[in-house]
């Protein structure tokens, strides 16, 4: 017990050096899986497990300031910079975090009754993934008001999608370059050339009733577990079909809801149905073979992480909201784009560039055209739509 509680603190610590950094999601572990070799079987996968929660929490740290998310949950920075031009990153933050608790704490209060009907409803929905995908392609773009441009950017993004997957690049990296372009760089470079600074930041929060905050949490539960069935569909797209308010912060508290949700179901997933949904489920999967009787061990490093986190993101948070103003923002983006070019550099070579730059240039036109930066998931969708379908 005491060795599974150090290897989980362990990955605490790990998970916030990942989520803190643009650009390191725990993710790209999966390629270094053979260093675990020599752990302890059970306390890697305590570390991983762990690890991936507080990645997770801490991430929404630069996800609302610096506008650099990682996979799952592009869209969060769409309402939580309208927030934050207002003076409010501190609540976007909050709000996704009490998403995420309140659907861990859900899902794991119904995690008996996911195991018995998880594997039944995935034999029966496999043979329909590509249909139901293709449906919510079609609903993204017809919502959108520029139905050209919409099909353009979505086209494009298919497109690249299809391109980066025949690249000798590690798949589990190429994916840093098609995000930080389509959702970081673009809308960086764009607040450097209007020179956009930073409102004053109130560390007060937004109000919300608590009914609020549960049916958003509830909804953000099931939409995550539902995601689980839908490889190449994000948190972001999950939870603007989910969100019952369609503001701020309802989107908030649902994105950090799903997010929570659908990292457990990636991790029960393995034993209930034998397949991997994250990079953190297939190095789990890698190191140490999941049975029902495991558990416990789940259930104790994710929430040992979560509580952790959820201090250590509170507490960052407000440290950096009160000083943002002291700040050159200008600065700190031209440092987040230098520092994604170098991360793309070392981790895909000039392959990984070349999509970075591709990627920019399409967010870039995606914003100016007035179009949701949702249409770009395409990358992921299009591929994932193929490979079902059999072509």
């Amino acid at each position: 017990m005491l060795e599974l509680l150090l290897f989980a603190l362990a990955g605490v610590l790990a998970g916030i050096a990942f989520g803190l950094v643009p650009g390191l999601h725990p993710n790209t572990v999966v390629a270094f899986t053979p260093l675990f070799a020599g752990f302890e079987p059970a306390g890697a996968a305590a570390f991983l497990i762990s690890m991936g929660v507080s990645n997770i929490m801490v991430d929404f740290i630069p996800s609302v300031i610096l506008s650099a998310p990682d996979a799952g949950s592009e869209l969060s920075v769409l309402p939580a910079q309208r927030l934050m031009s207002q003076g409010h990153g501190y609540s976007a933050i909050r709000f996704m975090l009490i998403g995420f608790v309140g659907s861990f704490l859900l899902f794991i209060s119904v995690a008996p009754l996911i195991g018995l009907l998880v594997p039944t409803a995935f034999s029966v929905s496999r043979h329909l993934i590509f249909a139901v995908l293709i449906f919510i392609s079609c609903a993204m773009v017809l919502s959108e008001k520029r139905i050209a441009s919409a099909v353009l950017v979505f086209s494009a993004a298919g497109a690249i999608g299809l391109a980066s997957g025949g690249l000798p690049v590690n798949p589990a990296f190429i994916l840093f370059p098609i995000l930080a372009g389509f959702f970081g760089v673009s809308s960086m470079i764009l607040q450097l050339r209007s020179r956009s600074s930073i409102v004053l930041q109130s560390i007060g929060y937004l109000a919300s009733d608590r009914k609020s905050y549960a049916k958003s949490s509830i909804t953000g539960c099931a939409g995550g577990i539902l995601s689980g069935f839908l490889p190449g569909v994000g948190s972001s797209e999950i939870a603007s079909l989910f969100s019952l308010k369609k503001d701020e912060k309802s989107f908030l508290v649902t994105l950090g809801a799903i997010a929570s949700s659908n990292f457990m179901m990636s991790i029960f997933a393995v034993w209930l149905i034998g397949k991997t949904r994250s990079g953190i489920a297939v190095a789990v999967n890698n190191v140490y073979i999941l049975s029902s009787g495991d558990v416990f061990m789940v259930v104790f490093a994710s929430m040992l992480s979560m509580g952790i986190s959820a201090v250590f993101v509170l507490k960052a948070s407000r440290f950096l909201m009160e000083r943002l103003q002291k700040t050159n923002y200008s600065w700190i983006s031209s440092a987040v784009i230098s520092f994604v070019v170098f991360m793309t550099f070392m981790f895909s070579g000039f392959y990984g560039i070349a999509i970075l730059f591709t990627c920019t240039a399409l967010g870039i036109y995606a914003i100016l055209s007035g179009v949701k930066r949702g249409l770009m998931m395409a990358a992921l969708i299009v591929p994932t739509v193929l490979f079902f379908a059999g072509i």
